[in-house]
Order: structure tokens, then sequence, then C-alpha cells
């Protein structure tokens, strides 16, 4: 269930206006109204103070995030801490008032909210990290019906020439994915990347998450995207590719590699091709820093400008010379 749809749930359980409830979570009503038509979207930030000033279990706020509306009403009545208390002690002229006073908003708390006094982790512990409020978000279990499993073959994809494989596939492991990022009836692999021709973009050691393209499908391979290709002689690569069946019948193998010429394009043509795999998401464990690619690169040119520089020096020396020596008078 929506979010948005949650929060205005909870406030007309309380049986606030939108006045009050947005009062009471400094905010203006504008902003709440905005919110609760799902204009704005709501932060943990929000969820926290609405758990901490209305004594809310958060967790089945989650768990409402996960369920439908059907659900959502069953799970209201187990949403508030302590309510019947805080009604018993604010009933005014038979109405019931569920204002809780300040005192009580600040003597009970959630098992989601850190204490101030303790330093946040990840965080240093100076400056304003240190009264962070840091929020435990349970995850929520849930099952297997909207996960499907990939999987994980042992096989190499070479970012350079070409990775031999054998020619059974044998399943290593597996890797659940959610059906949400899945197209359809495909098969898909879990491969590993083997080379550094597609550095920065994808590094040596990581996995593809790659999809089969039907032989109908070759032709209408995007231009500048990545995919898996195995050739006829078993070796399968993974390449930034130019589509150029229609007119030439071949495609470019081109790496993202900035060493044209240590990683140099490679045509394939449409006979020599024999499976072809969309990359469709990538996992790593890596954290490369991009940067450094380049001012490595910058570094390598500035020592061959330097090592031109001195064989320049050293002829143009050796040239003045022969000329002295010819100038001379015998």
């Amino acid at each position: 269930m929506e979010l948005h749809l949650i929060i205005k749930g909870i406030r007309k359980h309380l049986g606030l206006s939108q006045e009050d409830f947005a009062n009471k979570l400094s905010m203006t009503r504008s902003n709440l109204s905005q919110m609760e038509i799902g204009r704005n979207t709501p932060s943990v930030a929000l969820l926290n103070d609405i758990a901490n000033i209305f004594h809310i279990d958060i967790r089945i706020i989650f768990q409402m995030i996960n369920s439908d509306e059907s659900v959502f009403s069953s799970l209201l009545p187990l949403l508030l801490i302590d309510l019947d208390d805080g009604k018993e002690n604010g009933k005014e002229n038979g109405k019931e008032n569920i204002n809780l006073p300040p005192e009580s908003c600040k003597s009970k708390s959630t098992s989601f909210e850190k204490e101030k006094n303790d330093a946040p982790p990840f965080l240093p512990n100076s400056g304003k990290t240190t009264s962070t409020n840091i929020i435990e978000l349970p995850v929520p279990a849930g099952d297997d019906s909207s996960m499907t499993k990939i999987p994980v073959v042992d096989i190499s994809v070479a970012a350079g020439s070409g990775f031999y494989n054998p020619d059974q596939l044998s399943e290593i492991d597996c890797i659940h994915f959610p059906k949400s990022m899945i197209k359809g009836n495909y098969t898909y692999l879990c491969v590993r990347i083997k080379g550094e021709s597609m550095v920065p973009t994808l590094q040596d050691g990581g996995y593809l998450i790659i999809r089969l393209l039907d032989r109908c499908e070759w032709q209408d391979a995007r231009d500048e995207h990545v995919y898996v290709v195995s050739d006829t002689e078993g070796r399968a690569f993974v390449k930034r590719l130019k589509n150029r069946l229609r007119e030439h019948g071949l495609i470019i193998c081109k790496s993202d590699n900035p060493d044209p010429m240590g990683y140099p394009d490679f045509n394939l043509l449409e006979h020599e091709i024999n499976t072809i795999w969309h990359a469709e998401w990538y996992v790593s464990a890596k954290m490369p820093n991009i940067h450094a690619t380049y001012y490595n690169k910058v570094s390598e040119m500035e020592n061959e400008i330097s090592d031109i520089r001195r064989t320049f020096t050293e002829e143009l020396r050796q040239v003045r010379k022969e000329i002295k020596g010819l100038l001379q008078p015998s």
C-alpha cells in the first residue's frame, strides 16, 4: 500500500484534522495535504516523528507498506501503543482527546530511536552528526512469490580477447532477483566478468545478469548498450556494441577502457555469432575510483612526452654537432 495513503489512514484513525495533525508534526497543512494526495514523498524522518509523537509502533507501518488495503484496516488497531491510557486521561466533555502531553512523548520512545548521546555508526563523532537519530528499519519478511531464481553458471565473459568456456554449462549457485526487475519469460544467467577492457564501467571479477536474445532480436540490438556475445569458436565477450547487422551483416565490439591500443575494437560477422545476451544488471563488490583511470592515463602521456622530448633533444644536439663539423675549415 502506498505510504501517503497509510499516513492519511493513520491521521483519520487518530481522529485528527489535517491542521491538527500537521501542527503536531511541525509542518504546514498545505504540505500535509500535498503529501496525502501523493504529490510529496514522505521521508523516513517523518515516520520517526509520527511514531514518537503519537506512540505508534513503526514496525506496523512497514508491514502496511507491504500489504493491500484489506490488510491495512486490520493493522490499524495494532498501531497505537498504550493508547487506551491516553484516552482515559484525555476525556473532555464526553469526547475522547488523544492529545498526548509533551512529557509523555519524551518519556516514552520506541526501540527505533537511538539515544542522542550515542554516537551514530558510520558518522564522525563531531558537529551536527552527534545528534542524528539513527532509525533501524526492519526488513519485512516476504514470501518467495515475488522473487525469481537466476542461475549463476561456471563461465566467464572476457572483457578482452574473449574467454573460452566449456561446452556444458553447470549451475554453481543462484541469485534471487525481484520479478519486477526481470522481463517476462526470457532466459537469464548470471556470469562472471574476466579482464579489464570494460574498466571503469565493469570491473574484473564482477557479475552480470544477462538476458538471451532470440535470433530475430539481433538486428534490434541497441547501439552503445553492453552485451555479452559468444562466437562459434566458443569465446565469450562482454562489449559495448554498434549494431550494423542490417547494413553490413556485422556487429562492432567496443571497449570502455581508455587504452585503444591495448583493447582495440573488432568486428564479428553474423555467421560468426553464436548467441547475444543483453547485460541488464551489474553486481560488484568493488568501489572503483573512476578518476584514477584518467589520472593514470595522463601520467602515462606525460612520461611519453618526456621520453619524446629527451630523444628529440639528443638527436638535435647530434645534428648540431655534425653541422658544426661540416662548417669547420679542413
